[in-house]
């Protein structure tokens, strides 16, 4: 039984990763941009102004929630550094204050940062892999996102593409974190909490 979610699981990831890829690969650079105005205008009615939000810089072919980010009104973005085997959050000081992380991510770095706490923050972006329409997410399979959000209770908002989105329930574990919110260029979505 347990072997099987764990197949399903990665199926389902191979499948959407595909699926984003492809996507992806069609899109031209100005079709990319229209998406990602499309996602803040789509987000702006989460983002509340003079708050704490936590984003991410993207890594290859994820949305890339830098647009709606900079059409924002919030005060502070602080952004996600993996140190061992959890994710702290900081602010960086500048567009300079960037370095690749062990899995090639775009992080703070710590010394030209401020760091946070997750819960001083409004809400959190949320990358992932596939999300479906009860707040489950599939994420890359580390589980940094999903370790860090246990006890959050802010806003969790998935980000994705609309092709990452399952209307069958995704093969999710009690672990995996689900979403409150989940934003694509197309839709934004509520998640009732008592799923």
């Amino acid at each position: 039984m347990v072997l099987e979610k764990i197949d399903r699981k990665f199926d389902a990831r191979a499948e959407f990763r595909l699926r984003r890829k492809n996507f992806v690969g069609q899109q031209s650079a100005a079709a990319l941009q229209e998406c990602g105005r499309n996602l803040g205008a789509n987000l702006s009615g989460l983002l509340e102004q003079d708050t704490l939000w936590i984003g991410y810089r993207k890594h290859g072919d994820e949305v890339d929630p830098a647009l709606a980010i900079g059409m924002s009104k919030v005060e502070k973005w602080a952004y996600p550094k993996i140190i061992g085997n959890d994710l702290k959050f900081f602010v960086p000081q500048s567009e300079s204050d960037w370095e690749s992380g062990p899995w090639g991510l775009l992080e703070p770095k710590v010394q030209n940062s401020m760091e946070v706490d997750l819960h001083s923050s409004q809400g959190i972006l949320v990358p992932g892999v596939a999300f479906d329409r009860m707040g489950g997410r599939l994420g890359s399979g580390r589980g940094f996102y999903d370790r860090v959000l246990h006890n959050y209770s802010g806003k969790k908002v998935g980000l994705g593409f609309s092709v990452q989105i399952s209307n069958e329930p995704l093969p999710l574990d009690g672990h995996d974190v689900p979403m409150t919110d989940i934003v694509t260029e197309k839709e934004i979505f509520s998640v009732d909490e008592r799923n």
